[in-house]
């Protein structure tokens, strides 16, 4: 299947974004410090997808121009947030996807998923909780 990685405009994957982006808080005790999945953790993805400058990245098929396999939110040397879609995941995509990110990374979160985002950046990738008062 072929793939082009492409920039989002500001507010084209929003909707995608929040649902994926809830969706993996929801499964984790981490949620907790930003009370539910309800208001307080949607003031923040809002806050952060309305900051300039953003890149939302994703890829996407040739056959759908619409279908989004990955995607990283990230603000500068700030990564927010990764999302691979489980199928397609140890496919290389999410290397590729942040292969021309600035080096090295920051990010204010830790998940399951972090290794991986780390092994893609090529171990340029730190945890800085304190990041996330920029935003």
């Amino acid at each position: 299947m072929k793939v082009r990685i492409a920039a989002a405009k500001p507010g084209e994957a929003d909707d995608f974004l929040f649902s994926a982006w809830l969706s993996s808080w929801s499964g984790s005790g981490r949620i907790r410090l930003l009370g539910s999945a309800g208001t307080p953790a949607r003031r923040l993805i809002t806050r952060i997808l309305q900051q300039q400058p953003r890149t939302v990245v994703w890829q996407a098929t040739d056959e759908d121009s619409r279908r989004i396999l990955a995607v990283a939110v990230v603000s500068g040397d700030v990564l927010h947030y990764v999302y691979v879609r489980e199928a397609d995941r140890q496919s290389g995509l999410c290397r590729a996807m942040l292969a021309d990110l600035p080096r090295p990374m920051a990010c204010w979160w830790l998940s399951r998923g972090a290794k991986y985002v780390r092994r893609a950046l090529g171990g340029a990738l730190t945890f800085d909780p304190l990041r996330l008062m920029d935003f």
